[in-house]
């Protein structure tokens, strides 16, 4: 089993005792245990070796967001809104003892990092207004991919004015459009922000 491996089947049982914590009230303890698998996750998504496992990541670490909201805001916390620094303040305070050698896991996943080399499923980073728009669901991630690969493709053609250019020009069109799809899709079914959607494909809603 990887490092990577056993950090997330940890996380899953983190995540599922805290959840038990919370249906006793024991907000305290499922606020520890929320947190350090929240840090874990953030680790778990910057040393992802590939787009679409970050943004799975994310999507895991934002859905445990609201719990740790919830019980800091059943605990009194002044800031209970600032799930960040509630985590970045338990995390390296109780991730060694709520999960055995959480510090050594960590290093062990930053070095397996260093040792892979990046995949051709690394996702660029996309701007908008001169800010990198964070892709946070694996379905856009995928169709991101495809517009990159045929990017690629429209560059090496040089002219569009060639039938070589004008198939590309098509292909990236097309994996455009898919992509706009995608972003439709996930904004009718209430998943994410609808202007962080349109804004990663460059469009005004």
């Amino acid at each position: 089993m990887s490092t990577q491996d056993l950090i997330e089947a940890t996380i899953y049982t983190v995540i599922l005792n805290s959840r038990f914590l919370r249906y006793r009230d024991d907000f305290d303890d499922a606020l520890i245990q929320l947190s350090v698998a929240r840090g874990l996750l953030d680790k778990l998504a910057i040393t992802a070796s590939t787009s679409r496992d970050q943004a799975l990541f994310i999507l895991f670490s934002d859905e445990i967001g609201p719990e740790i909201r919830h019980c800091a805001h059943e605990l009194g916390h002044e800031r209970a809104y600032d799930i960040n620094s509630i985590v970045s303040e338990l995390f390296p305070k109780y991730g060694n003892r709520i999960v055995e050698n959480c510090d050594a896991l960590v290093t062990s996943l930053h070095q397996d990092q260093a040792a892979n080399s990046k995949t051709s499923s690394t996702l660029s980073k996309r701007m908008w207004d001169d800010q990198a728009v964070p892709m946070r669901y694996p379905e856009l991630v995928d169709v991101f991919l495809k517009v990159e690969a045929a990017e690629v493709v429209l560059d090496k053609s040089g002219t569009k004015k060639t039938k070589t250019g004008v198939t590309a020009y098509d292909a990236v069109l097309s994996a455009l459009s898919d992509a706009e799809g995608v972003a439709r899709r996930l904004k009718e079914s209430h998943m994410v922000c609808p202007t962080l959607l349109f804004s990663s494909l460059g469009l005004m809603l």
